[in-house]
């Protein structure tokens, strides 16, 4: 899976670095990535990271910017044997 972790690197890099009209404030700016289970609960971790000052909050980040990615794992149902 290293390939597509590259892959989506090398897209995000390329989607930093394109005209987006990204505000001076933001352009060193990179959202993060979390990975979450079904039983996470993703707000209770996004908040406790704008706690932190990982990333800014909601009302100070500007429209159509990517805040933050979220990848959400789904287990599989578990077989009774």
């Amino acid at each position: 899976m290293m390939n597509g972790n590259a892959n989506f690197d090398r897209r995000l890099t390329k989607l930093e670095n394109s005209k987006l009209g990204i505000p001076a404030h933001l352009a060193g700016f990179r959202a993060p990535t979390i990975i979450v289970h079904d039983d996470d609960d993703e707000d209770q971790i996004i908040n406790e990271m704008q706690a932190r000052g990982e990333i800014p909050p909601a009302e100070d980040f500007p429209a159509g910017c990517i805040r933050v990615f979220v990848i959400s794992i789904v287990d599989p149902p578990k077989r009774d044997e």
